[in-house]
């Protein structure tokens, strides 16, 4: 019997869950996880949590799947993440904040995890675009469960 490694994820703006997303998990890290449970023990740390605002739709308009090889289809900021907790078995939550002025007039659509060596670990695309109130700014908190 074996068991199988899922990894979900999950995102929210304060206290806003976002639903409607789509969301992959790059092969980099699937490989780099492999890597460290098998021989080396040890994986990239996630460490910054990218924002853009060119995420591709379908036809019918719901969030692409990203493409798990290529980064974000227009980076408008990189935030380092602030916190990092272990919110239940399996679960890891980050945490980053955007601080009024970060991103001007702009709308983000589309977010990735990046680890220490600036490789992409995860993107997820949103349905909806998420405003950012430029006089407040937001929290930003990607759960990953296994």
């Amino acid at each position: 019997m074996t068991n199988e490694i899922t990894m979900a994820q999950t995102l929210s703006v304060g206290d806003e869950d976002f639903y409607k997303i789509n969301k992959v998990t790059t092969n980099h890290y699937r490989d780099a996880l492999a890597q460290a449970i098998g021989s080396s023990g040890q994986i990239p740390v996630i460490k910054k949590m990218a924002f853009g605002d060119q995420g591709n739709v379908d036809s019918y308009g719901n969030p692409a799947p990203p493409d798990e090889a290529t980064p974000l289809n227009h980076v408008v900021v990189v935030k380092e993440i602030e916190k990092t907790t272990f919110t239940g078995t399996g679960k890891v939550t980050f945490e980053a904040q955007i601080v009024a002025g970060d991103i001007g007039e702009t709308f983000i659509n589309e977010l990735a995890l990046l680890d220490e060596n600036d490789e992409t670990a995860a993107k997820i695309r949103l349905a909806n675009d998420m405003g950012i109130n430029q006089e407040i700014g937001a929290v930003i908190r990607w759960t990953v469960s296994f």
